[in-house]
């Protein structure tokens, strides 16, 4: 079903992008991040939350790859609403990331490995996250200097801010601690629930 929503929106978001050179160059790593999923789906398969986290974070960023970063009108909006200077839509995608794909990176990171540590284990996650975050900001930087070297700074769409990509992973991190905290929050209350079934059943068996 995600898969299947994703696919549309893909192919609704090519009919008429802005900027078709840019919406390919966008649109590169999804695609090939979702064909590894599809290839991999029986050998290994992501939990339904993390499925849905992803496809929501896909779909925002293919909103971007439609009207291009700074005329995403959700981000104008905003833009209007705060009264800033810029579209803070590429604010937003990298915070959502930070957020929504931290899960998947975990359950990829530690699908093997025995529970030991709940910190370090959210602390490796947050680190791949900054990984792969920094990486694709220089996939971004080397793509705009190869298709558009004498207009690299409207491809990368910083709007002018010398400090765009550092913003951009620090608005991430932001996200990925706060999804930290999601989890610390859904794992107690989970051990708890456990606990509580686990104290019935005991009771239950004792009464009978």
């Amino acid at each position: 079903m995600c898969l299947a929503v994703y696919v549309v929106a893909l192919v609704v978001s090519g009919i008429s992008p802005h900027n078709r050179n840019l919406w390919l160059f966008e649109n590169v790593c999804p695609v090939i991040i979702i064909a590894l999923a599809v290839i991999t789906y029986r050998r290994f398969r992501f939990s339904d939350r993390a499925y849905l986290q992803g496809l929501v974070f896909l779909l925002l960023h293919t909103v971007a790859t439609y009207y291009t970063y700074p005329r995403v009108p959700l981000g104008v909006w905003v833009s209007d609403w705060l009264d800033l200077s810029r579209n803070p839509y590429d604010r937003i995608i990298h915070f959502s990331y930070g957020l929504l794909i931290l899960r998947p990176i975990r359950e990829v990171a530690f699908r093997r490995e025995p529970r030991k540590n709940l910190a370090t284990e959210l602390f490796l996650s947050v680190a791949a996250m900054w990984f792969f975050a920094t990486g694709y900001e220089l996939l971004e930087w080397w793509g705009a200097l190869v298709a558009h070297p004498r207009d690299s700074k409207a491809f990368l769409g910083i709007q002018g801010d010398p400090w765009d990509v550092q913003q951009d992973l620090f608005v991430a991190v932001v996200g990925a601690a706060l999804a930290c905290g999601v989890d610390v929050l859904l794992e107690r209350a989970g051990k708890t629930v456990v606990k509580g079934r686990t104290r019935w059943r005991l009771a239950h068996r004792t009464a009978h």
